[in-house]
């Protein structure tokens, strides 16, 4: 074949390719993303609407079914679905696997914006948005200090927010729990009946006194002035000092009406960080970001928090997914890195030579290496399925260049020069190993295509599989002809050991040439009894599937991640003080500060 003479022939230009693919290749491994799962689509369109203080029945009725009347009307719904809680309308729309995500959230968007005018006043915007697999928070921090809760839901607010959402592809940064300032006005209902007022009154009279709006502009002589309403409340005192007009015809201030107090929204969620009260933060990436890159980018922002702060503010990290990534990925080369090793081993007990094993073990990493350059190009993500598909082909890496190898050292001892026998050994099996290379991309082609989504987790492993296993083949056409021609000869692939090496040698051969003598025996008594045979391998047949039912099937295998989550669920009607309670008895339990009865 032109290209294994051409690998012997000009060792220098295979050389330079070789070390080419493994420069590119660790560029664009370190350029690569790193992400748990591979990027998902799954055709759902979520609509959550807030409505602060309505109950089931009310946001159901004036909320949901308003939405889902709208949106049903869009092409393409599978099923479509609403929950109604407190506060809460969240609306579900899946589509057909084939709809396109992207047109199908801006068609519900639309149509959306049409109905939001018959939602009632006080519910906040309705909010669109695509279902991504991978939207889940990667940082949940807890900020603390030695200060009421107010003044830290207000520090964490106002700057370490806006701080961390500077953070190249942070998507958006959750604040939870907290005592966030509120202006109470506490109304007597006695003196409003005897004013002949209503609450609604005393709505209406805050709210036409609480804006601020644009005036046009002025112009005078050669200068041009902007003219701005402003009628926001500066303090309480405002706030007390506002006239209602009453039904006669008169005013009179708020305050002699209600009671005007700064404090803060009812607290219905609390977040505890090693047994403190704090407030907590949720970090979630923008869709197609780099976890890892986004974490690192957020812990360098925390330095420098830590710096302007207060002394006594502390921001801890409580969980995260980068190290369980970065962990995930590690294992995955620790694995090839042992993968490697054991191939050696196992090249030098049957070829007698570290020079081959030199040979072998440097063709794998370069051909990892190349398949980064694929993966990159194709943009796939280092994650859990694209790491398995390369885990697996590991064997196909080494598998060619040891066929290859292994007749080359047979011309070797058959008497050929160094440059024949790697181009003669080489071209001889080039048939098979590629015939047994090709079934492999036969295999794994089909996956990388595969329907549904299902096929969406499956396509990164199927192409990574692919790209493995053809760098596979070219390394070993090029790569290991040519280092074989320059490295081996019938002199360094005999063994020529002493003392327990040699004597090891022997053994393994001998005990090798038993081995293959009991195969070959046995061999021929299943020829002769082709019935038994038959008969066993059905019977195998029969119990494989007879197993197979004891074998569990799930959508994602369960995976340590060295922490577990504990959720309390109370009664129905459970007010939140009692909720709090029995989550802070949990902890104490946990942290072994009490024990259950």
């Amino acid at each position: 074949m032109k290209i294994i003479e051409t690998s012997v022939s000009k060792p220098v230009l295979v050389t330079m390719i070789i070390l080419a693919m493994a420069g590119i290749g660790a560029f664009c491994y370190m350029q690569s993303a790193r992400e748990l799962f591979p990027d998902i689509e799954i055709p759902v369109v979520t609509v959550t609407t807030y409505y602060e203080g309505a109950g089931p029945d009310e946001v159901e009725q004036l909320i949901s079914k308003e939405l889902e009347d709208e949106i049903s009307t869009v092409e393409g719904i599978k099923h479509l679905k609403s929950i109604s809680q407190q506060g809460l309308s969240l609306v579900m729309a899946e589509f057909y696997l084939e709809t396109d995500v992207d047109v199908a959230t801006a068609d519900v968007r639309a149509k959306v914006n049409l109905v939001r005018a018959q939602l009632p006043e006080e519910a906040d915007d309705p909010i669109v948005m695509k279902f991504d697999f991978n939207a889940q928070p990667i940082m949940q921090l807890s900020v603390s200090a030695a200060r009421s809760l107010r003044e830290v839901f207000q520090m964490a607010d106002k700057r370490i927010k806006d701080r961390i959402s500077t953070v190249p592809d942070v998507a958006s940064v959750t604040i939870i729990g907290g005592e966030e300032r509120e202006i109470h006005i506490l109304t007597d209902q006695q003196r409003l009946r005897s004013e002949g007022l209503s609450i609604t009154d005393v709505v209406a009279a805050v709210a036409a006194a609480n804006i601020e709006s644009p005036g046009g502009h002025i112009s005078q002589n050669s200068r041009e002035y902007n003219i701005r309403l402003r009628g926001k409340f500066a303090n309480l005192d405002e706030i007390r000092n506002l006239r209602v007009m009453t039904p006669g015809g008169r005013s009179i201030y708020l305050r002699d009406i209600a009671e005007v107090k700064d404090t803060f929204k009812e607290i219905r969620e609390r977040v505890r960080a090693d047994g403190k009260v704090c407030v907590g933060m949720s970090v979630q990436k923008r869709a197609g970001g780099n976890s890892i890159a986004v974490d690192t980018a957020v812990r360098k922002q925390l330095k420098k928090l830590e710096k302007i702060l207060p002394d006594d503010y502390e921001i801890l990290i409580q969980d995260e997914q980068a190290t369980w990534i970065t962990s995930s990925i590690r294992n995955v080369f620790e694995n090839m890195g042992i993968g490697i090793v054991l191939t050696a081993v196992a090249l030098f007990l049957f070829l007698h030579s570290f020079r081959a094993v030199f040979i072998i073990s440097l063709t794998m990493p370069i051909s990892v290496a190349a398949t980064f350059i694929l993966m990159y190009l194709m943009g796939i993500t280092m994650n859990m399925m694209s790491l398995m598909g390369l885990a697996m082909t590991i064997g196909v890496l080494v598998n060619n260049a040891i066929l290859v190898l292994e007749n080359i050292v047979r011309y070797l001892h058959l008497g050929h020069s160094s440059g024949k026998a790697a181009v003669e050994g080489t071209s001889e099996i080039a048939v098979a190993v590629a015939s047994t290379t090709l079934t492999n991309v036969v295999v794994f082609v089909p996956i990388a295509f595969m329907g549904g989504i299902v096929g969406q987790f499956f396509k990164d492993f199927g192409l990574t599989a692919v790209f493995a296993t053809i760098v596979s083949l070219f390394v070993s056409f090029t790569l290991a002809p040519m280092l074989a021609s320059k490295l081996l000869s019938k002199e360094n692939t005999e063994f020529t050991g002493s003392g327990f090496f040699q004597h090891f040698d022997r053994a393994f051969d001998l005990g090798f040439q038993h081995l293959r003598t009991g195969y070959i025996h046995c061999l021929n008594w299943f020829l002769r009894h082709r019935a038994i045979s038959v008969v066993l391998v059905i019977l195998l047949l029969f119990g494989s599937f007879r197993l197979a039912g004891f074998i569990g099937s799930e959508f994602i295998t369960n995976m340590d991640q060295g922490k577990f989550v504990i959720t309390l669920e109370m009664p129905v009607g459970s007010r939140f003080e009692e909720t709090d309670r029995a989550t802070s008895l949990a902890e104490s339990v946990l942290t072994g500060e009490n024990v259950l009865p």
